[in-house]
């Protein structure tokens, strides 16, 4: 079986192991392809891992504030800063699905 390459027009034969792994090659990069198009389609996975995210970093910075002498108070302020982290991430989500 004969092909024209990119250089200058000249045909060259290419064995059948050649065009099978070329094909295979090609099936791989667009299953690569179609895994990364189908995480990016998944909002709700996406979303879902953004507040798990969100409510272990205000979680951390709760505790940390704690640590540091700010006791109830401080932690207050810090779930307090989660839930509004929470409800704006939310709010943006239900926004976007609306469009």
């Amino acid at each position: 079986m004969s092909r024209a390459s990119h250089n200058g027009g000249q045909t060259t034969t290419a064995s059948p192991a050649e065009l099978r792994a070329e094909v295979e090659h090609a099936r791989e990069q667009l299953a690569d392809t179609v895994s990364q198009l189908a995480a990016k389609a998944d909002i709700k996975s996406r979303a879902q891992r953004k507040a798990h995210d969100a409510r272990a970093r205000m979680q951390h910075h709760g505790r940390h504030a704690a640590d540091q002498g700010g006791g109830r108070q401080g932690a207050m302020a810090a779930a307090g800063g989660g839930v509004l982290l929470l409800a704006v991430v939310a709010a943006l989500l239900h926004k976007r699905r609306r469009t």
